[in-house]
């Protein structure tokens, strides 16, 4: 491994390997195990607001001192099969998805924008446009054959199961002193950005916001992998517009309620623990008086 900036040098893993594959068969069961330890997205514009993007939350260190670190991502398969059935049967299949934060300033998403938006070249363009035709074409071609000879087959499964997805969201529509202002594409964002500054400055910073989506699982059900693929889509589409509330109270312009609510919640409980610790020793100390 390598690491190029901001210096070049050799890097090596020494604790955990990044990622780590298992694979066994038996003539009537198939298992699968992936782990993937870390992932991490780093933000490399000069004077970012975030450094670092996208990466797993640590554990709290009462729990990380205790146990071996867990990976982000953990995939565990158990497939059965008969050579008398077309029917796949999961036995197992668990996704288990570790607590994870993103966090995005404005320069990131303006180098997001230019990286995707496409060349103003009239010739570059045209050529771009005739190759895309091309694969969009081929696609029908093997969408509309594919369709014709669908031999999807329902599959069994025994238990499926996706862990819980909690996220935490930070959002910042200030940008580095060395952000970069060059490109049409950013006249949009400057104008949005300058329209909510003359309205607030801080009217749409959201600064740790919790999304939390419920799990997913069935149990004993066929199912078609398109089907369950749509189930699952739709699932975690509900549970993200349910957790929109969250974001809405995490707003500064509105004085960060949810917030609010949340140090409200967290100082009675540790107020309360406080309480019941002295009301504790008090008995005790009155039972030793008796």
């Amino acid at each position: 491994m390598e690491m190029r900036l901001p210096v070049r040098c050799s890097i090596r893993r020494n604790f955990l390997s990044g990622i780590q594959v298992e694979f066994k068969q038996s003539p009537h069961q198939r298992s699968l195990r992936a782990q993937l330890y870390w992932l991490q997205v780093d933000n490399q514009l000069p004077g970012s607001m975030f450094p670092v993007v996208f990466h797993p939350v640590a554990p709290p260190k009462s729990i990380a001192l205790d146990s071996e670190p867990k990976p982000f991502i953990d995939i565990s398969i158990i497939t059965r099969f008969n050579e008398y059935s077309q029917v796949l049967q999961f036995k197992y299949f668990m996704v288990l998805i570790q607590e994870m934060a993103l966090k995005i300033d404005q320069g990131f998403l303006a180098a997001l924008s230019e990286l995707f938006t496409p060349s103003t070249d009239p010739e570059a363009e045209r050529q771009r446009s005739k190759l895309i035709q091309q694969d969009v074409d081929a696609l029908n071609t093997e969408l509309m054959e594919s369709s014709l000879t669908d031999v999807s087959m329902l599959s069994f499964f025994e238990h499926f199961h996706i862990s819980p997805i909690k996220l935490h969201l930070s959002l910042s529509l200030a940008s580095g002193g060395e952000a970069s202002d060059k490109g049409e594409e950013m006249i949009a964002i400057h104008s949005l950005n300058l329209l909510l500054k003359s309205i607030g400055a801080t009217l749409t910073d959201v600064d740790d916001v919790i999304f939390k989506l419920a799990f997913f699982e069935i149990k004993y059900q066929f199912y078609k992998r398109d089907q369950l693929r749509m189930r699952v889509v739709r699932h975690y589409s509900e549970q993200f517009l349910k957790q929109m509330y969250v974001l809405v109270l995490g707003l500064d312009v509105l004085g960060n309620p949810f917030g609010l609510i949340r140090g409200l919640s967290e100082g009675v409980e540790l107020s309360s623990m406080s309480h019941s610790r002295v009301l504790f020793k008090d008995l005790k100390n009155l039972l030793k008086a008796l």
